[in-house]
This record gives structure tokens, C-alpha cells and sequence, in this order.
């Protein structure tokens, strides 16, 4: 017989989306969404979502989502995108004059005038001439040399632009004013810098042994905490409800997780009226849930009876 052409496949899906409204993956938005679609265009969340693959693994906090239900109508209300008005603010910037000279004296300040101040208050501290200062240092004396002398020595010390205008200065020190001696004579140790944070380092290493033990402590304490709550996972899929259907539509929507790194954003997302934030409205959600505050003081409960406590027995009711 005759060669005959075969017809096309059929299609599948039924009509694409205009273009430009769903890219690439995003036709899944409509096809898998479970939730109410928005009747208003609203504000996004600009979130790193977590694909499904990895949200719903066996040691994932994701791994079981369960919708959480809110007042969409208020809800929509609060959070509409609408065009705001830009306004200008023209914040004239103040250039601050490099103060040569002191003005209650004929001598000589090679500071600005804030940092000549700053650095003033910071020296009166040590109750030592700027020669004494130096010997300590070049003899790593520790009786002076304490963590507050050095971390006030280390911000005291003159920056690169400072000390390039110390070693252009061709008078003798005396000359100078107490504040600009002192970095002229202290300042030009050779490495100073490093040498008195390397000594600060030193003292500090007793310290932070004994207080990274008691921070790792509380960390795994929290850890579990985080494991166990009940609270906090109704938390994080409230808000993985609402971003959802902020995001309607979108790449960033239809999501099974996002980064908990979204959670310190929460309160930079205004409401219409200005005044409240996406925060605001989660929390308030949360407080009107009895059942989460009655989980929330059942864990507080739990957690003050697993803290040491410190002395005897019992105690006056």
C-alpha cells in the first residue's frame, strides 16, 4: 500500500498557559494545588523552598504536612499587593572635616574631632602615660594587660588611614595632643594589633572552654525540644499554608518546605494598613488556638523539671 503519514500524538495536559504566566515547572502549581486559589493578587513570600524529594525524607521535619486552615477572607484583606506611592527621602550626608588642630590649645590633633573624643574616654581609663603603655605591651606585662585594658587598647589603636598620617607628621610627640601621642607612640609597635589579640585570645581560651560546654548543652537541650514540639510544627506549617497561597501561581509556591531562614523576615512584611506585619497575623492565629497554648505551657512544665536545680529540697507552696 500506499505510505501513509502517521497523526500526531495527542495532547496532553489540555491547553497550555499563556506564556509568561507559568515557567517551566510551574504548571504543576494549578494541577497539584489542594488549597484555595487567592481571589485577589497578593503580596510574595520570597522564600527558598524545599523540593519535595528532600522535604519528604524520614528524618525530615516536613515529612508529614498537614494543612493548616486560616481566615482567608481577613486574611487577603491584610495582605493584598497593591502600588504604593514611592517617596523621596534625600538624606543629605554630613562630611566631617578632619580636625588638625585643637582649638582650646596649640596643640597639635591628628584625629577627627569625634574619634579624638572617643579615643579620649577610652585612655582615661588606663591611668598610664603612653610610654608606660608601651613597655607593657612589648613586655606582654598580663598584670596590666587584663581582657578590658586590651580590648580597649585594640579599638583605640589608629587605622591605616590614621597611622599613614602619624608616620607623615615630622614634629616631635610633644607636640601632639595626649590622643594622637599615644597612637604615635603605642599605635607604632610593630604588629601591635595582632600581638594584643593574640594575648586577648590567650586569656579569653579558660572562658570560652567553660562556656562553649554550657552552650552545647543548650543546644542539644533545644534540639530536642524542636524535635518534640507539637507547637512549633503547627507553627511552621501555618506559615508554609499561608506562603503557599501568597505564592499562588508562582515558582516559589505549591512548596513542601522552606529554609527556617525565612522566619527572621516575618516581621518586614507590612500589611496594607502599615502597621501590622505577616508576624503579627501568624502569632495572632496561634494565640487564638487554645489546644497549641495549652502545648506550649505543658512543654514549658517539662522543661523546668529537667533543669539542675541548685540546692535542697523542697520548697514553701
Amino acid at each position: 500500500g500506499e505510505f501513509q503519514i502517521p497523526p500526531p500524538p495527542p495532547l496532553l495536559g489540555g491547553i497550555p498557559p499563556p506564556p509568561g504566566l507559568l515557567r517551566e515547572e510551574d504548571d504543576t502549581q494549578i494541577k497539584e494545588w489542594k488549597g484555595h486559589i487567592p481571589s485577589v493578587k497578593m503580596k510574595k513570600i520570597h522564600w527558598r523552598r524545599i523540593e519535595s524529594k528532600k522535604a519528604l525524607t524520614d528524618d525530615s521535619f516536613w515529612q508529614t504536612i498537614e494543612p493548616v486552615d486560616f481566615d482567608r477572607t481577613s486574611f487577603q484583606q491584610l495582605f493584598e499587593a497593591r502600588v504604593a506611592s514611592k517617596r523621596r527621602t534625600s538624606g543629605a550626608k554630613k562630611s566631617r572635616s578632619r580636625a588638625r588642630h585643637a582649638s582650646k590649645s596649640s596643640k597639635v590633633s591628628l584625629l577627627d574631632s569625634q574619634r579624638e573624643v572617643n579615643v579620649g574616654i577610652l585612655l582615661s581609663k588606663f591611668k598610664m602615660s603612653p610610654e608606660m603603655v608601651r613597655e607593657a605591651v612589648e613586655t606582654l606585662d598580663l598584670g596590666f594587660l587584663t581582657q578590658d585594658v586590651l580590648a580597649g587598647l585594640i579599638k583605640v589603636l589608629p587605622t591605616e588611614e590614621e597611622l599613614k598620617v602619624l608616620k607623615a607628621f615630622k614634629g616631635p610627640p610633644s607636640m601632639l595632643t595626649d590622643t594622637s601621642r599615644f597612637q604615635m607612640i603605642v599605635g607604632t609597635i610593630h604588629d601591635v594589633k595582632t600581638r594584643l589579640q593574640h594575648v586577648l585570645f590567650m586569656c579569653q581560651v579558660p572562658e570560652s572552654f567553660s562556656s562553649l560546654r554550657v552552650s552545647l548543652r543548650l543546644v542539644n537541650r533545644a534540639l530536642r525540644a524542636i524535635r518534640s514540639s507539637s507547637a512549633l510544627k503547627h507553627f511552621l506549617h501555618l506559615v508554609l499554608s499561608i506562603g503557599n497561597h501568597m505564592n499562588f501561581g508562582t515558582r516559589k509556591g505549591n512548596a513542601s518546605g522552606f529554609d527556617i531562614q525565612l522566619l527572621l523576615t516575618l516581621s518586614a512584611i507590612k500589611a496594607t494598613d502599615r502597621k501590622s506585619s505577616l508576624l503579627d497575623y501568624i502569632v495572632g492565629v496561634m494565640e487564638g488556638s487554645g489546644k497549641e497554648e495549652e502545648e506550649v505551657k505543658q512543654q514549658r512544665q517539662e522543661q523546668q523539671k529537667q533543669q539542675p536545680t541548685g540546692g535542697g529540697g523542697g520548697g514553701g507552696g
